[in-house]
């Protein structure tokens, strides 16, 4: 008969003579760590248990057809094509030079300032380019070895704030695309760098590059005064460039322009122009006419401030006035707008697909379907967890297929990101989704 005895606790148990696996017990139960381990298991397992007690609650909790409350914009155009007129005057230049601009397109410029230079061959046209890019190189570099000497007055912040300003700001242009604005936006990053390099001591040497440039610009002065001046007979606005329309139009009788007269002007063709002289620009009020049915024109009262997107504008909508809306000998209507903003871009506007913005509405997109109305006031239902509610809206806007509700602000209105109720039948307020 086999033997039983009782294992003592930290006794081993022999494998050979047992026949089985050797086994150390040695853990006690009255350690405090061990029932700290056990306290977090029970807890961790009353956690999951919770949460799937409330998971499974929520799996028959019936799922309504809902659509989230969006701020959405919904806005009214009128496309169509457009004339613009502009106070222009050609710059008069007889001469067979070759004309090399002064001032860049879109610069104010005064009465007599020179606007242009004609030298007799193209090299030294070419060689006044060159100079006056070595020009501004060298006063760039001038600017600099000035700062030097008080480098040190500036906190280190502010090097870091105005290199960090002007990375945002060229990421900014790129994605314009605008090339130009891009290329002087690299240059002040090279000059708060440079700055910063000078504040701490590293060395510049701003003398050697100068020292280049007067070099290199005294190899081109030669012949560079052997021009003639081409200088601005009025203030306003230079363009190196015109493009024959200058003289088609009229800018004094524009406010009399009929529809008619604005369909003559679209169609017209330039006139031949010397190349490369460019024009002035002698007044910042510009104008847009437009011919249009007269069901469409109705939108546009004078006086009213509208929106007009540019299809070959690379700015944003530019903001005009209505200043006149003129009848014809037919059903159209000529529309005449107006601006002052005026850029280099603005000036070269003529012949121009347009969108003229006439209404703009903004609030939450609603489901024509999803309204109610309940007690004499319209609004939806939404779904709070597994309760309906009934919220108010105030509609800016209604279509065929959609409504828009203002943001309001006040209690017991639809709110951004409430869960619109679209379909749903014996819907009440208080009500429990089960």
């Amino acid at each position: 008969m086999s033997k039983i005895r009782n294992i003592k606790e930290g006794e081993k148990i022999n494998a050979k003579a047992n026949g089985g696996v050797s086994t150390k017990i040695d853990f006690d139960l009255r350690s405090p760590g061990l029932v700290v381990i056990l306290l977090v298991v029970l807890a961790v397992f009353a956690v999951v248990f919770c949460m799937y007690q409330i998971a499974r609650a929520n799996s028959h909790q019936k799922k309504l057809p809902t659509e989230t409350a969006l701020m959405r914009t919904i806005s009214k155009n009128i496309s169509t094509e457009g004339y613009v007129l502009r106070a222009e005057t050609v710059l008069p230049y007889a001469g067979d030079g070759t004309v090399v601009p002064q001032v860049d397109n879109g610069s104010k410029v005064a009465v007599g300032d020179v606007v242009a230079k004609a030298y007799g061959s193209q090299t030294a046209a070419q060689n006044s380019i060159r100079y006056a890019a070595l020009a501004e190189e060298l006063q760039y570099y001038t600017d600099l070895s000035s700062f030097e000497a008080d480098a040190v007055s500036v906190g280190m912040e502010l090097y870091n704030q105005n290199i960090l300003r002007q990375l945002f700001r060229m990421e900014e242009i790129m994605d314009r695309n605008e090339l130009k604005a891009l290329s002087e936006a690299s240059r002040a990053l090279g000059t708060d760098v440079t700055k910063k390099q000078i504040a701490v001591g590293k060395p510049v040497d701003l003398e050697k590059e100068m020292a280049q440039l007067n070099a290199q610009m005294s190899g081109l002065s030669s012949g560079l005064d052997q021009c003639m001046e081409i200088k601005a007979e009025a203030a306003g606005v230079y363009m190196n460039e015109t493009d024959g329309y200058e003289a088609v139009g009229g800018y004094d009788g524009v406010m009399d322009i009929t529809p008619e007269g604005v369909s003559q002007l679209i169609n017209a063709k330039p006139a031949a122009v010397h190349a490369g002289i460019g024009k002035l620009i002698t007044q910042f009020s510009w104008y847009l006419v437009c011919r249009l049915p007269a069901e469409e024109a109705a939108a546009l009262e004078v006086g009213d401030t509208v929106k007009v997107n540019f299809a070959e504008y690379t700015g944003e909508e530019i903001e005009m006035k209505v200043r006149a809306v003129n009848g014809g000998t037919g059903d159209d209507l000529a529309v005449i707008l107006s601006s002052n903003l005026m850029n280099r871009d603005v000036a070269q506007l003529r012949v121009e697909d347009v969108k003229i913005r006439t209404e703009e509405y903004t609030g939450f997109a609603v489901n024509k379907d999803a309204l109610r109305e309940v007690d004499g006031e319209t609004g939806v239902y939404i779904q709070l967890g597994n309760i309906i509610r009934f919220r108010k809206v105030e509609v800016v806007y209604s279509d065929e297929s959609v409504v828009l509700a203002a943001n309001k602000e006040e209690n017991g209105y639809l709110r951004l990101y409430d869960e619109i109720i679209v379909e749903g039948k014996d819907l009440s307020d208080g009500a429990i989704v089960s």
